[in-house]
């Protein structure tokens, strides 16, 4: 049985509008941040496999490349995104 999650992303953004980042788990945060690099892709998985591989989005901030090399399941356009979003959040 596979799960319908059309309009995912869709609301996901609409509530950071409406509600902002403080209101979401760290997984939907890192969705977010992989949205615009994964645009045809349901990212919620690799989310959760980042957050709980790192520690969440201050984990993912503090991450080191070696760090983001042991999550198998990132390419290197996804490391170089995520990479871009920890240089502009030091």
């Amino acid at each position: 049985m596979s799960v319908d999650h059309s309009g995912h992303r869709q609301r996901l953004k609409r509530a950071e509008r409406e509600n902002g980042l403080l209101s979401f788990s760290p997984h939907e945060v890192i969705e977010l941040m992989l949205y615009p690099v994964l645009p045809r892709r349901d990212v919620n998985e690799l989310a959760h496999m980042i957050s709980d591989a790192l520690g969440g989005v201050c984990g993912l901030t503090d991450a080191n490349d070696s760090a983001l090399d042991r999550i198998p399941e990132l390419t290197r356009h996804t490391k170089d995104a995520l990479d871009a979003y920890r240089q502009a959040v030091r």
